[in-house]
């Protein structure tokens, strides 16, 4: 931000303007007294309007085409025209590459302004670090997500916050993203300021510039643990179907074992429904209520 106004920047360069104006006119012409508004030019250049760096360099151009008119004679004309001409080519030459910079230098920061948000607004951890050091910079979501201040985060070894089964994983695959120079994905953990932890998907990309890399950090606890609560509902599942299974076929063969030894196989769902104790023939007298399609006949 600049520390002076348009308005004063203005008026420094008309005094200084008319300063130069004034020794202009008062040297002998051939002697290069219009080159004084250049400095002139470049304090207009502080200025956050475009049309004021105009107006100056308008303004400079004509006292130096006035100073022609009233400085003393001095010098041959060609020697004089050219050192004019030289002069408003260097006040012109001045102005509009200026403008051009400041133009550049604005497009940049606005750019890095953008950056600035999305990088501030992301929801994910973003940072910059050295291998077995500190982060040099990270958003605000290291507050959300971990719980920690930047300061306080900034100023400790990220390995710190790291679970201690997981320290090794972690340093082995920064190591090989910095060897390999690609882009390395790992999961581990790392301590909130609560003291308990979470599950972090980290996207790494290292440069060659002392250890240095750039990650970006997801918190995926949610993810892990809704995979293991799918595990674990699935095993269950499966141990209760098996469980069922068995209990099913031991129910068969104990009903083999007592039509065998001349017990009457009777259906006691369904015992006062003749149609629903019919036999399958050739099976054992298993009834059709006690048969399932998972259960294997045997051609025999």
């Amino acid at each position: 931000m600049n520390k002076f106004s348009n308005s004063q920047i203005l008026l420094l360069c008309g005094f200084l303007s008319s300063v130069f104006f004034v020794f202009d006119a008062a040297i002998p012409l051939g002697v290069a007294g219009g080159f004084s508004y250049i400095f002139v030019i470049i304090i207009s250049l502080f200025s956050h309007q475009r049309n004021l760096i105009i107006l100056v360099a308008i303004v400079a151009s004509i006292l130096t085409i006035i100073g022609v008119f009233i400085s003393p004679l001095g010098g041959e004309f060609w020697p004089v025209f050219l050192n004019r001409c030289f002069t408003l080519l260097a006040i012109w030459s001045t102005a509009l590459l200026g403008i051009k910079l400041k133009k550049i230098m604005s497009e940049k920061k606005l750019k890095e302004d953008e950056f600035h948000k999305i990088f501030e607004l992301s929801p994910d951890i973003i940072g910059k670090g050295t291998i077995g050091g500190k982060f040099s910079e990270i958003n605000s979501a290291v507050i959300k997500t971990l719980g920690y201040k930047k300061e306080a985060f900034l100023s400790t070894p990220f390995i710190d916050f790291v679970h201690k089964d997981d320290v090794a994983g972690t340093l082995s695959a920064l190591e090989d993203a910095v060897k390999k120079k690609r882009n390395i994905i790992f999961n581990n953990r790392c301590r909130c300021s609560a003291g308990y932890y979470k599950w972090f998907e980290w996207n790494v990309l290292a440069t060659s510039e002392n250890n240095t890399f750039y990650t970006v950090v997801r918190d995926i606890t949610e993810r892990v643990f809704s995979e293991r609560n799918a595990n674990l509902s699935n095993k269950r599942l499966a141990g209760e179907k098996k469980t069922a299974h068995s209990k099913q076929i031991n129910r068969i063969n104990s009903s083999n074992t007592d039509s065998i030894n001349g017990s009457p196989v009777i259906d006691n769902h369904n015992n006062n429904n003749n149609d629903n104790n019919k036999v399958i023939e050739g099976y054992n007298e298993i009834t059709i209520s006690q048969w399932s399609p998972e259960m294997t006949i045997d051609d025999d």
